[in-house]
């Protein structure tokens, strides 16, 4: 039973020539830089990010090179996100460096 659908036959399928040229384009994610909002006893915290009206959330366990405890609020931070079961999340969440945090004044300028 075919339901709104009309019967395909093989001839009406074209042919996938396996000359096709296909490009791969390979896209690196920069890093987002953002500034601790909030850190709490629980070892999470949220991340602010200019121009974004939701804070971020980021678990101790997504920090590289930074432990929990040395986090203030207001630090500098480079990330990357991904999506959870709860929404995006930060993750690679580490100290951003002074270069980072003056690319991303300007690119906010």
């Amino acid at each position: 039973m075919y339901l709104g659908v009309s019967k395909v036959t093989r001839r009406e399928i074209p042919e996938i020539s396996t000359e096709a040229n296909l490009q791969i384009i390979h896209i690196e994610a920069q890093p987002m830089i953002g500034s601790i909002k909030r850190l709490t006893d629980k070892g999470f915290g949220f991340i602010g990010v200019e121009g974004e009206e939701k804070d971020l959330f980021f678990h101790s366990s997504a920090l590289v090179g930074v432990a929990f405890d040395e986090l203030r609020e207001g630090d500098a931070v480079s990330f990357e996100t991904e999506d959870s079961d709860k929404g995006p999340r930060a993750t690679n969440v580490q100290l951003a460096s002074d270069d980072q945090s003056a690319d991303a004044d300007e690119d906010v300028a």
